[in-house]
């Protein structure tokens, strides 16, 4: 018996179980299908919107800023100072090590 009788003789003898079989495959074919085309499509649009110019943000929040240990003070003789008159000041930095300002 060749394969083509014994196929011809499961589709004569239970022809519900042979379309139920036929059925299944073309919805697993389409379902496949739809998941490649579902991918490929997806691809273009990322690699579309990877292509587009991306707006950076050169702000850096910080939670302790490293300047924290710093002090600076300005300390000047004479507090009144004329209009167009020079002055001297001293200015100091201190780091503190291990202190939380």
């Amino acid at each position: 018996m060749t394969l083509i009788g014994f196929v011809w003789r499961d589709l004569v003898r239970n022809p519900r179980r042979t379309l139920a079989s036929l059925v299944g495959v073309i919805v697993g074919v389409g379902l496949f299908s739809s998941v490649l085309f579902f991918i490929d499509g997806s691809g273009a649009s990322m690699t579309k919107r990877a292509v587009t110019p991306l707006t950076l943000d050169a702000q850096r929040l910080l939670t302790s800023p490293r300047g924290r240990a710093l002090a600076l003070a300005r300390t000047a003789r004479d507090p009144s100072l004329a209009p167009a008159a020079t002055r001297r000041c001293r200015l100091t930095l201190r780091y503190f090590r291990n202190s939380a300002i």
